[in-house]
């Protein structure tokens, strides 16, 4: 009988390999170091409080970060949004194989969700208008609640005067 870990890493391994084969690009992929670091981050903002707690990814992708998490927390639940249909139907069926209750929307990461979560993350090194999209998810996060971003190295250095403001009155 194999462990939930060992088929997340398995089935990782083999979209990494399908992605190669078809010449696409990696980036969706998010490294399990990184998500390893999310977990045990998360472990410790949510550990205080009691029943489940909502995770809403903001840019899944194949949901290796998600999956990475939802194997390695008790108690969460996901809500994943992603623009690409394919990556859509890959995220689902990794949740799937691995019995993880996910709520997956298929839309762009700036449009609306009424899903309110205790921690907000995403891989937004892949996102292009990642200030937009930290914007609009303000409206989905619990008071006292987190985000959790994996951001470029140059974020702070590119951010402009309006992001900054808009920020300081809603957040």
């Amino acid at each position: 009988q194999l462990l939930n870990e060992e088929i997340r890493l398995a089935v990782t391994l083999l979209l990494i390999k399908g992605l190669k084969h078809k010449n696409a690009q990696l980036d969706i992929v998010t490294p399990d170091t990184i998500g390893y670091l999310f977990t045990y981050i998360l472990d410790l903002l949510i550990k205080k409080s009691n029943g489940t707690k909502v995770i809403i990814d903001t840019a899944m992708g194949i949901s290796s970060l998600s999956q990475t998490i939802l194997t390695n927390t008790e108690d969460v639940f996901l809500v994943g949004i992603e623009k690409d249909s394919d990556y859509v139907r890959v995220a689902k069926a990794f949740s799937d194989l691995l019995n993880h209750d996910v709520k997956l929307y298929y839309q762009d990461y700036k449009n609306y969700i009424y899903d309110i979560g205790d921690v907000v993350i995403g891989d937004l090194s892949r996102v292009e208008d990642k200030y937009e999209v930290i914007l609009e998810r303000i409206d989905n996060i619990k008071d006292n609640g987190y985000f959790v971003y994996l951001i470029d190295n140059d974020f702070f250095q590119n951010v402009s005067n309006g992001f900054k403001e808009s920020l300081s009155k809603v957040a």
